[in-house]
């Protein structure tokens, strides 16, 4: 009565009329108000029907406990009228015949549920085995990816700690860089972690479910009926004795042991059914654990980037930005000559020259005169942080060309199970399956740009100047930037076979053998093989590849050795049946070490002795069948003519060679351009808000100087970070061609630029004897040759108007350089002075680099910042050279 609303229908779920009204999400107050009186409603009916329910459920009970009752009455009646006539004696054989009936009748029901129930486990126990090893196997392939990150790891803070040993103070960079790939060695950590737990859960679940397929597995039904009816008659005989013998102690205590033997089997089935109840529950436990690790995967797989509400005010207008566009520059001017007794003629005039060199960025747009609003340590760290995902990205796509391409190839996420060979050619770039070339167009301006325009908050009237600082959560959102643009492609082709050898090799020879200790046979995934056990000795140096033990196994109709380390594949290698001859097209023959001998009318297989004789072959037997790839010892030490401490003697041969035509095909595929990449950022920043999305967008294309202006020109200032006047070449600076940029070195993907890890500034290409200009007014700091590189320092602390008008020292470092004659450390140079001429040195950060293709100058800029303590920070010099050489 309970269940009897599944009785007809199975695990079919009901139709609730709970979870529909829960279901509904009405928004009017109208609409509320009805859902309200319907819960109500359902409420009620759920207490009438809870109470039906329960009348009846009593209604049952008492009705089963009524039956009972008058059933064991019935029974008692019958026993004791049976002892009274014959005729209750027939009735009470009758109803006892029933009775025993329908307990069999029960029995075999149990039975056959019970079977189909170890069946289901059995299975269960199958699928679980395969997965438990499936995880197992992935868990050490994740292990050894996990070591050579960390070995990766390793060698790149070795590389980054060598650029700061010059400083002997504490470098804030250093140990931000430091922390950065610490936290990601934690997150690998924790990862691995969690792959390790679910495997632990994996492997309790296997042993739940065998566990669950003992407990269920069930004896013969005949000898269940046997056992059955065997102890019930044993039982009933010993209580008549016992009845009879009430004063025959022994009879007593023999009684007394049935009783307690049938009691302990009850114990045991109780036993057994609380172990089965609580080894079912275990899977769904254990199946919650796994949940919730893979909740916590998850969690540690999603971007950790918390995106900020935009407050609900009155968005700026165009007019009122441009107002407070000119409110800052007002008091701009007021700061530099303020205290100073010009007239207003001239503020007027050096205000309107101000905003003719800033005007080409505000003629259409109204975004704080384009102006990248952040310090130049904050753009050095994204820069760094979006080179550092292409440079690792570019090292796993090196590693997919060489002896480690399947590490490299499991860290791009791609199965090499099914990958037994070695590429013999490794071929990256455009090619027959992947039809476009490499291409990496990263934009240090526009990466800037895209930050400024992704972190602005356009519904934060009250703050126009906005400033931003890099944070650690930025890190996720640059890595998703990466992966719209950039995906790994992957095309492994294996045409590699087997073919005959035009001559046989033998081991050791043709007319000698091998020693071993035994042979016999073995099975390996339901498949019988053969063995030659060498003992204390190892195998033949030819045999070795293919075991891992001392022991060689074989296919015991063809003699063909199995490659035991790449699950039993082929060898090539043969153990020779020594009754017979090899022979090959080409004529190469492996001689039988028996033959027929004619003897009379006897003809029989066997051997020359060392002695001259013919001797029987001795025939040696493994699981009752003839084993003919061994010489017993008794025939070896005839043909020997000496003793060969019971050892056999065996033969084996190279029949075939593997052809190996294998080529893994790799390409880092273009998803989109990088301004397509930066448009899908800004637009998945606020989905809900198109006005948002276009704010952004036009925001972006002014920082990246995109957007036309009043002429129809686009305007180059890129975000007006131009500290020094003076280009560090001849000519404009925006004509310059910069070689390689500030960052992790990443150029080209496939290759590496040169040995340095991360390139603290820039290499601008320039011709051999080209003049090298001071870029600001400083002093020398220090000069040497040996490494063509002088250093210029700001003698007065420079001004940065777009910090606030903060005051920092900057340092400028010129390597590729033969410096001036009679320029000298502690001299004075004003900006645009000529301090030496390029040469071709040729190195970056004092590492050589000779194997450039061109000659260039390499230029890096360090400002003094104070963040944890004042300390020197690299930044990216482009960003501070003026456009145009003033």
């Amino acid at each position: 009565m309970q269940n009897v609303n599944r009785r007809f229908e199975g695990d079919v779920p009901k139709f609730s009329i709970s979870q529909k009204i829960e279901n509904m999400q009405p928004h009017t107050t109208q609409g509320k108000s009805v859902k309200y009186t319907f819960l109500a409603i359902n409420n009620s009916r759920k207490i009438i029907s809870n109470t039906a329910w329960k009348t009846a459920l009593s209604a049952e009970t008492i009705t089963l406990t009524s039956a009972r009752l008058v059933g064991d009455k019935l029974t008692q009646n019958l026993k004791y009228n049976a002892d009274t006539s014959d005729s209750g004696k027939a009735v009470l054989s009758a109803v006892t015949t029933i009775l025993t009936a329908n307990r069999a009748r029960k029995s075999l029901i149990q039975h056959k549920l019970q079977r189909n129930k170890y069946k289901i486990y059995k299975q269960s126990v199958i699928s679980s085995k395969a997965q438990y090893k499936a995880v197992k196997n992935r868990l050490q392939t994740k292990k050894k990816n996990l070591k050579s990150v960390k070995k990766q790891q390793k060698l790149k803070l070795n590389a980054i700690n060598s650029n700061f040993k010059s400083s002997s103070k504490l470098s804030v960079k250093r140990i931000r860089v430091n922390a950065h790939i610490f936290s990601k060695s934690r997150k690998i950590n924790c990862k691995f972690q969690i792959e390790k737990d679910k495997v632990n859960i994996q492997k309790k679940l296997y042993k739940s479910k065998a566990k669950l397929k003992r407990l269920y597995k069930p004896k013969q039904i005949a000898l269940q009926g046997i056992g059955a009816v065997t102890s019930g008659a044993v039982f009933r005989a010993s209580n008549k004795i016992a009845q009879n013998a009430q004063d025959n102690d022994f009879v007593q205590a023999i009684s007394k042991a049935a009783i307690t033997a049938r009691q302990i089997k009850t114990v045991k089935n109780t036993v057994k059914n609380h172990k089965i109840a609580k080894a079912e529950k275990r899977p769904e436990k254990l199946n919650k654990r796994r949940n919730k690790l893979q909740q916590k995967q998850n969690k540690l797989n999603q971007t950790r980037n918390k995106k900020r509400v935009n407050k609900p005010k009155q968005k700026s207008t165009v007019k009122d930005k441009t107002k407070q566009i000119a409110k800052s520059f007002v008091n701009f001017i007021g700061k530099i000559f303020g205290a100073l007794a010009f007239p207003t003629l001239i503020i007027i005039l050096n205000f309107g020259l101000i905003m003719m060199l800033f005007g080409s960025c505000t003629a259409n747009g109204s975004f704080i005169l384009g102006t990248y609003y952040c310090s130049d340590y904050d753009m050095a760290q994204v820069i760094e942080t979006y080179t550092d995902i292409a440079y690792s990205y570019n090292q796993d796509v090196i590693q997919c060309q060489g002896n480690d391409w399947k590490t490299g190839l499991s860290r791009m996420g791609i199965d090499t199970s099914n990958m037994p060979d070695k590429p013999s050619e490794f071929i990256f770039g455009k090619n027959r399956y992947q039809n476009y070339n490499p291409v990496y167009d990263f934009d240090a301006h526009k990466l800037i740009a895209f930050m400024c325009a992704y972190t602005y908050e356009f519904g934060n009237t009250s703050d126009q100047n906005q400033r931003w600082t890099y944070k650690s959560e930025y890190d996720d959102v640059l890595q998703d930037l990466f992966d719209k643009e950039y995906s790994f492609e992957a095309q492994y082709n294996n045409s590699s076979y087997w073919r005959t050898c035009n001559q046989f090799t033998v081991y050791p020879s043709n007319n000698s053998f091998w020693y071993c200790a035994g042979a016999g046979t073995t099975v390996y995934n339901g498949t019988t093989y053969g063995y030659i056990d060498f003992g204390n000795e190892a195998p033949p140096t030819e045999l070795m590849p293919f075991t891992n033990d001392h022991t060689i196994h074989f296919d015991l109709s063809t003699g063909e050795v199995k490659d035991r380390n790449k699950g039993y594949a082929k060898s090539g290698y043969y153990i020779q049946n020594l009754n017979y001859d090899y022979t090959l097209p080409s004529g190469s023959k492996v001689n039988s070490f028996y033959h027929y001998i004619v003897s009379g009318s006897n003809r029989y297989l066997g051997f020359r002795g060392a002695d001259g004789k013919f001797y029987h072959k001795t025939q040696l037997y493994v699981n009752g069948m003839s084993f003919n790839y061994a010489i017993a010892h008794q025939d070896a030490e005839k043909w020997l003519g000496r003793t060969t401490n019971n050892r056999m003697l065996i033969r084996d041969f190279r029949q075939e060679e593997y052809v190996k035509e294998c080529k893994l095909y790799t390409n880092v595929k273009q998803l989109c351009s990088f301004d397509d990449a930066i448009d899908k950022m800004l637009k998945e920043k606020n989905p809900t808000d198109a006005n948002d999305y276009t704010q952004r967008l036009q925001y972006y294309r002014i920082l990246a100087c995109l957007e036309p202006d009043a002429n129809g020109k686009t305007p180059d200032t890129y975000g007006l970070h131009q500290m020094f006047n003076s280009s560090p070449l001849l000519g404009d600076f925006i004509d310059a061609d910069i070689y390689n940029n500030y960052g992790y070195d990443m150029v080209t993907w496939g290759s590496n630029h040169c040995s340095n890890t991360i390139h603290y500034g820039i290499d601008i290409t320039a011709n051999t004897g080209s003049n090298v200009y001071a870029v600001m007014d400083a002093k020398v700091d220090s000069i040497d040759t040996a490494n063509h590189t002088i250093v210029l320092i700001t003698a007065n602390d420079a001004t940065f108007f777009y910090e606030e008008d903060k005051k920092h020292t900057v340092k400028v470092s010129y390597t590729n350089i033969t410096v001036k004659s009679g320029l000298a450390v502690g001299d004075t140079v004003k900006t645009g002075d000529c301090i030496g001429k390029v040469d071709n040195f040729r190195h970056c950060n004092m590492v050589d680099n000779s194997s450039a293709d061109r000659d260039y100058l390499h230029m890096r800029v360090e400002i003094k910042y104070n963040i944890v303590e004042w300390s020197w920070h690299d930044v990216d010099p482009q960003f501070l050279i003026y456009r145009e050489n003033s």
